[in-house]
């Protein structure tokens, strides 16, 4: 329910998490700065046309963190959702409700996102990199013939989240954040088949 609340009005999430990161990362002054940017869209001036509907409050963030070139991944993916035309975004987003209300519930909501506060499960959590490091061998069983829409959207999660490690392998290798015990760096062979994906 979450998720859907904060894909359907994006706009708090961007003022919260822009907000967070600008105090922990921007130079003392920000608020003011950005509160300067308010005052001069209260006085017509500067708001891009593609930023009508949303609050001055949101767009003296956007702009402020657009004119000091503040990079973050999180906070350029909620920039572009916040710059979309609202109608827009609306029908991007609807299509995606009921794919979000089959991945969080029953039983794939489980396997996706388990509690893990939950003592009582003992289910084995799946990292990639300690199934590379152990030399796992892992199958996931998509049934995309099934549910292609389901089993399409676990497979690409999955696929991405295992491109991410691999980059982060490539750039740090697999004993990385790991105590250096004078043995050679391991390098691992990954081996990938992908079926009914």
């Amino acid at each position: 329910q979450l998720i859907r609340r904060h894909i359907s009005n994006i706009e708090p999430l961007f003022v919260r998490y822009a907000r967070s990161y600008l105090a922990e990362h921007a130079p003392d002054g920000w608020e003011a700065s950005v509160v300067t940017v308010e005052r001069a869209l209260k006085e017509g001036k500067g708001k891009p046309r593609e930023l009508q509907g949303r609050a001055n409050g949101t767009v003296a963030l956007l702009l402020y963190i657009q004119q000091q070139e503040i990079y973050d991944p999180v906070l350029d993916g909620l920039i572009t959702a916040v710059r979309y035309d609202r109608t827009y975004f609306d029908k991007i987003v609807s299509s995606l409700g009921p794919l979000l209300e089959k991945l969080t519930t029953g039983r794939i909501g489980e396997l996706i996102s388990p509690n893990y506060e939950d003592i009582g499960d003992d289910r084995p959590l799946l990292d990639w990199k300690t199934a590379i490091r152990q030399g796992a061998t892992v199958y996931i069983g998509l049934d995309c013939l099934s549910d292609a829409v389901v089993g399409g959207a676990v497979g690409a999660s999955m696929f991405a989240d295992l491109t991410s490690v691999a980059g982060d392998l490539y750039k740090h290798g697999l004993d990385h954040g790991l105590p250096n015990i004078g043995l050679p760096a391991t390098r691992m062979r990954v081996r990938i088949h992908g079926d009914e994906f």
